[in-house]
């Protein structure tokens, strides 16, 4: 027998929105092209949130969202996106947007 190989899924593309947030937006990490897995697996989504420097962020919600209460006006936000096929991830999507002054 073979061994059965698995497919990697593509990388997605993603955007923050909004694209020129203030300390009032709630960002959104919004899949703007879909991964694809050539095995036809059901494709889900993993976000992390990080600063400029790279460290992780607590958005106190653990998804695509991310609160206003947790920036600062000058912060660098990025959100990484990987794609998981239930076996393996694919490489890293990411968006960076930086926080301008609330109105």
């Amino acid at each position: 027998d073979q061994p059965i190989d698995n497919a990697v899924p593509t990388v997605p593309e993603v955007s923050i929105t909004p694209e020129a947030p203030t300390t009032d937006d709630l960002l959104e990490c919004v899949v703007t092209l879909e991964s694809t897995d050539a095995d036809g697996h059901p494709v889900s989504y993993e976000y992390i949130w990080s600063d400029g420097a790279g460290n992780e962020l607590d958005n106190g919600l653990q998804d695509y969202r991310f609160i206003p209460d947790n920036t600062s006006e000058g912060q660098t936000i990025m959100c990484q996106v990987n794609a998981f096929d239930g076996r393996d991830y694919s490489e890293a999507a990411t968006a960076v947007v930086v926080i301008g002054p609330a109105e």
